[in-house]
């Protein structure tokens, strides 16, 4: 395994996101599949890694005999059969579209695509995952001859081993290892053989902060056997926090969301109060404890009349009243309130917040609710950054 070169570079975004307990899979190619696919890269292989082969021992000096002055002469050794060593390998740094992700390939490696990705399920055209694609080919889904890289971010999980099992039908399988560069830790599990020669590496890991678990996969062909350890050197990520932008279905609405909450349960679409429809923007956690965690920002008809709007919406008695404050964030200027140890869980949270613009267009509404103790910088991400698409004149 190679060591991670020092330094990674790391801009931080505030906290650490929320971990999901819901797992995006990450398995390899399913069994029969013939060779790998944009959706799910192929389980490819576990190679023995190549050796250098040891130098051609030197001649020796025999010392001169008395009855000559002529050295002996002695035929160096011959070194094993073991392939040649790799020359060093010429690369280009990538970065997803999202500036989030970011690997060193080589530049020979034509084919390169940084923009999201979605998951096949995911029909709502909500939340995507940010990915960075390489290689030599653009056919490098359906083709072992095509070496390439995947890197991916999903959605936080812990069971990495199984996340990282499968395995492809052409490929020999070797033995799933801990992963651990300095900066993310996981599993690594090597595939040889892959359609008669390709090596495949696959690693599913995660960052110190949890806020988002990495995966992955390498294929790589006899000749290009020398871009892993390039790979493994360089893939990183370049925020503390992973998040996405979601603007709702009017354009008027937008709010930053970790990553961790990504893919599932997302809805920019208006909703309807009466027969009047409001710009809406909803994402949750299903099954984060007793109350799912999730966000609620909505923008309805302008009202001065903070006290009316949290009458409507308290929450007692599922949680303990805390107390109502001003709010002024610079652009908003309202009344935010925050509720604790709801439905009975120790440390969930519900913090709503209603305010106004400056021209007191519309009145925006902010609900954030956590089914349990939030990472530190969580609850920041959504107050900093719910706004509009287009600020309202002052």
């Amino acid at each position: 395994m190679t060591t991670r070169r020092a330094g990674r570079r790391l801009l931080a975004l505030g906290g650490a996101a929320l971990a999901a307990l819901v797992a995006m899979p990450l398995t390899a190619a399913a069994a029969g599949a013939a060779a790998p696919s944009d959706a799910a890269v192929p389980s490819p292989p576990y190679a023995t890694p190549t050796t250098t082969p040891p130098a051609p021992a030197a001649a020796p000096t025999v010392p001169p005999t008395a009855a000559t002055t002529v050295a002996a002469t002695v035929t160096p050794s011959v070194p094993p059969s073991v392939p040649p060593s790799v020359a060093p390998v010429a690369g280009v740094e990538l970065v997803d579209d999202w500036g989030m992700l970011t690997v060193t390939v080589p530049t020979t490696w034509s084919f390169t695509d940084t923009t999201p990705w979605v998951e096949e399920h995911d029909t709502s055209g909500g939340p995507t995952s940010p990915r960075i694609i390489a290689a030599t080919a653009a056919d490098h889904a359906a083709n072992w001859a095509t070496s390439s890289v995947v890197f991916s971010a999903y959605r936080h999980i812990t069971d990495l081993n199984g996340a990282i099992v499968g395995g492809a039908v052409q490929c020999a399988p070797g033995a799933i290892v801990d992963y651990d560069d300095g900066y993310f830790v996981g599993l690594r599990q090597d595939f040889t053989g892959c359609g008669g020669t390709s090596h495949t590496v696959n690693i599913a890991a995660n960052p110190p902060d949890g806020s988002f678990t990495a995966w992955l996969t390498i294929v790589v062909t006899p000749e290009h056997e020398g871009a892993i350890d390039m790979i493994l050197d360089s893939f990183n990520s370049l925020v503390a926090q992973p998040t996405y932008t979601l603007t709702d279905a009017t354009g008027l609405l937008t709010l930053d969301v970790p990553t961790s909450w990504q893919e599932w349960d997302v809805e920019t679409s208006p909703a309807a109060n009466g027969s009047t429809p409001y710009p809406t923007i909803w994402a949750s956690i299903p099954g984060d404890g007793p109350s799912d965690s999730s966000v609620w920002y909505q923008a309805f008809t302008a009202t001065t009349d903070f006290q009316a709007l949290l009458t409507a919406n308290d929450q007692a008695p599922r949680c303990t009243d805390g107390a109502v404050t001003d709010y002024d964030d610079g652009y908003f200027v309202g009344v935010m309130r925050t509720w604790t140890d709801c439905d009975g869980t120790a440390g969930s949270t519900v913090t709503q917040v209603y305010a106004n613009p400056p021209d007191r267009a519309f009145t925006a509404a902010l609900a954030i609710a956590f089914g349990a103790p939030p990472p530190d910088g969580t609850l920041e991400t959504f107050l900093d950054t719910f706004f509009v698409v287009q600020p309202a004149s002052t």
